[in-house]
């Protein structure tokens, strides 16, 4: 549910000598890219023209980010003494960049009272969302469930010991903490139904009918008080994990995450636009950010490591920037209330390409990218991708239209797309499904955290 990201505390981090911190990106895309990029760049290109003019009047909505710093699957590198110090210049460079929101997620069990620290982790969030409303921003906690026995967080949870009917009980009690003390502006209760599942074992939860009766069970045993309540179905579940409570007059939004682009995933981001509009709620897209696959990866779900591992890749700016126009457009049509693109860190710094580092993994590049990152972070340096998302938030960024010719490809890659996937699926047939991510195919690496100790 959340890209594995390296959270260090600022102070704490390596130093980086000037010659490593990335400030010219090569935008050149290496050949055996060219018709991944050429394939992904058309999806995005046929989904402007599906969303059609830009509408005469424009809809006022809150520009966010993912505040990974503060991400609740960090566990104990939250408490750590210049966690916080961290987590405030992040919060200032964001503002400076005209950034109005924060996405803060906070999994169940963490501020369940007999999880470890539990304690410390609710003053640590209080502290945090405070931080943030000073500085003028809106706020939405995401009450989703932890990367606990996973590569992704140091934190382990025996799930076999709870019963499901427990689990929604102390669901519950958290989500009513998390409104009573923390106090975020939107309180997300549920998004991605196969994610919860796979993680926590709980197969009633994967079905549309169960995913349902799990949202509303939630909506009738909260007292929400000024915080607004939002639930809703990732795009690749399709709308039928949402149809069933959409209307609830209890929810105040329906939410969405958005990272698969190949198929039908952004018409269905569309259908829920137009749920949206029909039901007369406003819509968040709380997480998204596009992934650079053209089919759903071996064995089903939505991947593991691999599937973004060449995101940090300079390369891919543009197309990360076209993306990010386009959600705007996107809600600007449709009635958004929220948009928060996930990976944060790509504002800051990419890592050009070579073939060195094509062959590296995943957890190695990031270990070489989110100290230079968090170092142009400090320094207000700026990718053109955090460059782009800073003019859509500030009101000054060029129309889609315009943006989308800037970054034309010749058309000759175009061609090249049917050879591309000609070899990706001789390579399918080839590789084994023995790798980490194979196995965890319901969990997206846009949705987890990196943490130091894993």
């Amino acid at each position: 549910m959340v890209f594995p990201c390296l959270l260090l505390s600022v102070s704490t981090l390596s130093p980086v000598a000037a010659s490593q911190i990335v400030q010219q990106y090569d935008m050149s895309v290496p050949s055996q890219y060219q018709g991944e990029y050429a394939s992904i760049q058309g999806i995005l290109d046929s989904f402007n023209s599906s969303l059609g003019p830009y509408p005469a009047s424009e809809n006022g909505f809150v520009y966010a980010t993912e505040l990974l710093p503060a991400n609740g699957n960090r566990g104990p590198a939250l408490l750590q003494a210049n966690n916080l110090i961290s987590v405030g210049k992040n919060l200032d460079e964001l503002q400076a960049m005209g950034i109005q929101g924060v996405t803060i997620a906070i999994g169940y069990p963490l501020l369940d009272p007999s999880f470890p620290n539990s304690a410390q982790y609710l003053s640590y969030f209080e502290q945090v969302v405070a931080m943030a409303h000073t500085r003028g921003m809106k706020v939405l906690v995401e009450s989703q469930i932890l990367f606990a026995n996973t590569p992704y967080s140091p934190l382990t949870f025996d799930w076999s010991a709870l019963p499901y009917s427990q689990y929604v009980t102390n669901h519950i009690a958290q989500d009513q903490l998390i409104i009573n003390q923390i106090h975020p502006d939107y309180l997300e209760l549920g998004v991605e139904a196969d994610t919860e599942a796979y993680l926590s074992g709980y197969s009633q939860l994967h079905t549309p009918s169960g995913w349902t009766s799990y949202i509303e069970q939630l909506l009738g045993s909260l007292n929400k008080g000024n915080t607004k309540l939002v639930a809703g179905a990732a795009t690749w579940l399709g709308t039928s994990y949402l149809t069933g409570f959409a209307n609830d007059p209890r929810l105040d939004m329906i939410s969405t995450h958005v990272y698969p682009i190949y198929g039908a995933n952004l018409q269905t981001l569309l259908a829920m636009g137009k749920i949206a509009e029909q039901d007369g709620k406003r819509l968040v897209i709380d997480e998204a950010w596009e992934q650079k696959v053209l089919q759903p990866p071996h064995g089903g779900g939505i991947g593991g490591p691999s599937v973004t591992q060449q995101d940090v890749f300079s390369f891919w700016s543009p197309i990360d920037s076209q993306f990010l126009t386009l959600m705007s457009k996107f809600a600007q049509v449709y009635p958004v209330e929220y948009i928060s693109p996930f990976n944060e860190w790509y504002f800051f710094a990419y890592l050009n390409w070579t073939p060195t580092l094509d062959a590296e993994s995943y957890f190695q590049l990031s270990k070489q990218l989110y100290p230079i990152a968090a170092q142009n972070m400090i320094s207000g340096s700026l990718t053109p991708t955090g460059q782009v998302y800073s003019q859509l938030a500030q009101g000054t960024a060029a129309p889609v239209s315009e943006f989308t010719n800037t970054y034309m490809i010749a058309p000759l890659l175009i061609a090249l797309t049917a050879v591309f996937l000609c070899l990706e699926a001789r390579k399918e047939q080839t590789v084994g499904t023995s790798e980490w991510n194979r196995s965890a195919t319901r969990i997206s690496p846009e949705k987890t955290v990196f943490s130091p100790s894993s």
